[in-house]
């Protein structure tokens, strides 16, 4: 004869344990349905020092291209900017696109920095819509209520620049140099990252 089931021993529907697994279940598949949800979780992640730019100074990085030459961006105004003219600045490029969550995520430490080093004249930051659409990422910056100003390649774009990542993040010397370079995001607004940037613009 079967032993009678204990009514203590059922399962709760609804027990601590379900509830945690459902509300785990709806994060992730908020996250996979919704970049911008997965986009702000990653700021939140910034914030509390994740994604930390790795910076080395006075180091240049290895195997570096012989010249700069033929690799040029347009700035919103329709104006050329061509790398190999920029000796004796320093260039901060960052490579993004809208669609991507993890650049929308570090969009604004990226503003944050932007705005803290706009003034200086030896410094020209090129945020560079990888798919050419200077009205769709006028909009969102609009949208977003940024600062940050928009270009597009006016070239194609080396692998030495911009790999198969994005984000993508180089900065370059004043003698021409790659002196960083990050695939991924970063929090850009870093101390460590701006004294890196001042210390090369011999501040």
């Amino acid at each position: 004869m079967p032993k009678e089931q204990n009514p203590n021993q059922k399962k709760k529907l609804w027990s601590v344990s379900n509830l945690i697994t459902l509300l785990l279940f709806l994060f992730v598949a908020t996250l996979f349905f919704s970049p911008a949800f997965k986009g702000k979780i990653m700021t939140g992640l910034m914030k509390i020092g994740l994604f930390q730019p790795k910076v080395v100074a006075d180091t240049a990085i290895e195997n570096q291209p012989a010249n700069l030459e033929n690799i040029s961006f347009r700035n919103q105004d329709g104006e050329q900017i061509n790398l190999s003219d920029q000796k004796g600045k320093v260039v901060f490029i960052n490579f993004w696109a809208t669609w991507c969550p993890p650049c929308k995520a570090e969009r604004p430490s990226i503003n944050d920095f932007y705005n803290k080093f706009k003034d200086q004249k030896d410094l020209i930051f090129l945020i560079v819509d990888i798919d050419n659409k200077m009205e769709q990422s006028l909009k969102y910056i609009r949208d977003n209520k940024l600062q940050l100003p928009v270009t597009v390649a006016d070239t194609p774009i080396p692998d030495f620049l911009l790999g198969n990542s994005v984000p993508t993040t180089v900065v370059i010397d004043k003698t021409g140099a790659i002196v960083f370079r990050h695939e991924g995001m970063a929090d850009y607004n870093d101390h460590e990252f701006q004294n890196f940037i001042e210390k090369l613009l011999g501040k």
